[in-house]
Formats: structure tokens, C-alpha cells, sequence
């Protein structure tokens, strides 16, 4: 609803829309890779599942990156040219 509204209104919503969303792709991303990374070691993974936290973190920064560059090309649209 928020991505809608934004589009048609040109308005910040856009950038609310993404923050929330990937503040909440985030908390949940963390919270499954630290219940997985509490499992214990076994034959197959020798190290346990720690790596798992590291792995989600490796695949939220770029995410988190690549909304930063969007929202700064679509602020740069609302710039009046003269």
C-alpha cells in the first residue's frame, strides 16, 4: 500500500516503505540465522552452523546498500531543474 501511494503521489513514502520492510527482512533474517546457528555440530558440518549469521549478514548489507542508491537516484528526480 505504502509503494502505491508513493508512486502515485511521488511523495517520501517510498523510502518509509523501504526502511520498514528491510528493517523487517533484517530483525527475521537475524532471528532464523541464530536459531540455525544454535545447532550442534555433527559429522557433516564440523563447525556447527555459526556460519549461517555470517552468511545472512554477507546478504543484508548489499540489500541494504543497494535501497540506499535507490532512494538517492529517486531523490535526486524531485530536484527542480531550472
Amino acid at each position: 500500500m505504502d509503494v502505491e501511494f508513493g508512486r502515485k503521489n511521488g511523495s517520501v513514502r517510498n523510502s518509509e516503505f523501504f526502511h520498514n520492510f528491510s528493517d523487517t527482512m533484517s530483525i527475521l533474517g537475524n532471528y532464523i540465522a541464530i536459531k540455525i546457528g544454535k545447532k550442534q555440530k555433527n559429522e557433516r558440518c564440523t563447525f556447527g552452523y555459526k556460519r549461517a549469521e555470517i552468511l545472512v549478514a554477507f546478504v543484508n548489507s548489499p540489500t541494504l546498500l543497494g535501497i540506499c542508491f535507490y532512494l538517492i537516484l529517486e531523490s535526486f528526480k524531485t530536484i527542480p531543474l531550472k
